[in-house]
């Protein structure tokens, strides 16, 4: 019979749910609740603080402690409601489990239990039942859970309250999507997954251990002396005394140097009575910006030319940096958040190894930086589990709708000013714009604004355009040919747009472009500025030779 004290999940691989596969899932089972309040505190916010609490941190698979057979998320409760299960979820009379207690199960039929009850839809629509249970009683929906009764939730609420603020403008497609494109994968222990036993990439970061004195001494000569200083020897090399970094080095640390700018940090320390007015902390500090933490996500941080694995950590701490940003936190407090997260010798080992392992598969920086910053989001730190509880920002365009919406602008500013689709411009903008935002996340150009530059550079942009006078626009240039040809041609003409471009590349005027699609013809377009012209020349050369 079946240990109802035992973990029935202590085999499985640990797998925490994410913020957006659960704001996913809520949209998808728990739509109606989700602007609403209960007992006057706004429902989202409400339902993860519960979830966390209930489920140790949104652990997917986790039983109750003792004799208790609750499960899953929700923490459902086999004994209370086995009969309710049973009679209306046939997953679980197709394998065979029956409305009884879990010692008088075999072992076979507990394991599919645990499975089944586990399972995210199960679970979601399981709550679904019981809140709208409640609900029909007029009953508060969170009745069931005692994180809720207990006030355990309290202590996650204020946390939650930033996590679910981007949920709430998104798209109803946008966040089904987040639930329907979620697959269950497991987040492991260093070790025992690919990613833990892969080699690390290649770094040059010096150390992911908290700052000693002596390393603080070193970082700071290697940020102000860069390519002119040997970390390994603590010695300026090569013209070292006619750069401005050093000289500004010497001016901060000439206490104590007694003339030798290569005197040893022990020497400085002991000649500068002891760094009485803390001159080696505040410098730390200035460079680290974290006063007494080491940051190793930074350029300063490094012994040499930043390789692929340093270049993706940086990138994937700006990520969390800009995650507890996002959550409400001073620009301080998340740093410090961040560090806490990432800076300690498993973290940085892990994102190491996690790297190894997307380069032996040809990923791209962006798809390395994607699952370094999934992989470290949850791990295990020696005894603790370091849970990351904040949406972390991904640019990545990874669904085909992503990729439709941004095509779609792309394409629109493209046909605009080109008078033509132009695919293979519009998909070298997209992934040159998602390129960009992962590069400068905090910038606010739009895609409109970013397209322009390519758009400038094709030869169809420099024919229609390079009659246009400065102080126009691309848009107010082209408008009067657009009215002049638009007064007699319909826009789904075949030769509408190409009889735009050609009266624009002339620089004609606006009745021109008028006659040149009255006509059919950009030619006749050049009738009177031509003969103009033509005329002009004519008078000029004839008064030559009557000269």
């Amino acid at each position: 019979m079946a240990n109802k004290r035992r973990n029935p999940y202590e085999s499985y691989p640990q797998e925490i749910i994410s913020p957006d596969v659960i704001a996913g899932y809520t949209k998808k089972y728990l739509d109606k609740y989700m602007k609403t309040k209960v007992g006057g505190e706004h429902f989202m916010p409400l339902l993860f603080s519960v979830m966390h609490h209930e489920s140790g941190g949104m652990n997917k698979w986790i039983k109750a402690s003792g004799t208790e057979g609750s499960f899953g998320l929700f923490q459902i409760n086999w004994r209370v409601h086995a009969k309710d299960i049973v009679n209306n979820y046939p997953q679980f009379k197709a394998a065979g489990i029956q409305d009884m207690d879990i010692s008088e199960m075999d072992e076979n039929t507990y394991a599919d239990l645990v499975e089944l009850i586990g399972d995210l839809d199960f679970q979601f629509s399981f709550a679904k039942r019981l809140m709208d249970n409640r609900d029909a009683k007029g009953q508060n929906i969170f009745a069931d859970w005692n994180a809720y009764n207990g006030g355990g939730y309290k202590q996650h609420f204020d946390n939650y309250v930033n996590v679910v603020q981007p949920y709430e403008n998104m798209l109803d497609e946008d966040l089904l999507n987040l639930a329907n494109n979620y697959t269950s994968g497991p987040v492991n222990p260093p070790g025992s997954d690919p990613i833990g036993g892969t080699d690390p990439a290649d770094t040059n970061i010096i150390s992911g251990q908290p700052t000693d004195p002596l390393e603080k001494w070193k970082q700071i000569k290697q940020a102000y002396g860069g390519q002119f200083y040997d970390y390994a020897n603590d010695q300026w090399i090569g013209d070292y005394q006619n750069q401005s970094g050093i000289k500004q080095w010497e001016t901060i640390f000439q206490v104590g140097l007694k003339g030798d700018l290569n005197t040893s940090y022990a020497d400085w320390f002991a000649n500068s009575a002891d760094d009485f007015n803390g001159t080696l902390d505040k410098a730390w500090g200035s460079i680290s910006n974290q006063e007494g933490f080491f940051n190793p996500f930074q350029l300063g941080a490094l012994r040499g030319a930043p390789t692929m694995a340093d270049t993706v950590k940086i990138a994937v701490y700006n990520r969390f940096l800009r995650s507890a940003s996002n959550a409400g936190f001073s620009a301080s407090v998340a740093q410090s958040m961040a560090l806490q997260h990432l800076a300690n010798p498993i973290a940085i080992d892990r994102m190491n190894r996690a790297v190894g392992y997307g380069m032996e598969r040809n990923l791209s920086v962006e798809e390395l930086i994607n699952i370094v910053s999934h992989d470290i989001s949850n791990y295990q730190h020696e005894q603790d589990r370091k849970d990351w509880a904040f949406r972390i920002p991904d640019y990545q365009d990874t669904t085909a709708q992503e990729v439709a919406s941004l095509n779609e602008k792309i394409n629109t500013k493209v046909s605009s000013v080109l008078l033509q689709d132009s695919p293979y411009l519009t998909d070298e903008i997209r992934r040159a714009y998602t390129d960009y935002k992962i590069i400068n996340p905090n910038t606010q150009v739009s895609i409109e604004d970013f397209s322009m530059p390519f758009i400038k550079q094709t030869d169809r942009y420099k024919r229609i355009y390079h009659q246009k006078p400065a102080m126009f626009s691309p848009e107010q240039y082209i408008n009067q040919y657009v009215q002049g040809v638009g007064s007699v041609m319909a826009p789904g003409d075949s030769n509408y747009q190409e009889m735009i471009a050609s009266q624009a590349s002339m620089g004609g005027t606006a009745q021109e472009a008028q006659t040149g699609a009255f006509f059919g013809s950009a030619n006749v377009g050049l009738g009177d500025t031509f003969r103009n012209k033509v005329s002009s020349l004519g008078e000029r050369v004839g008064a030559l030779f009557n000269r």
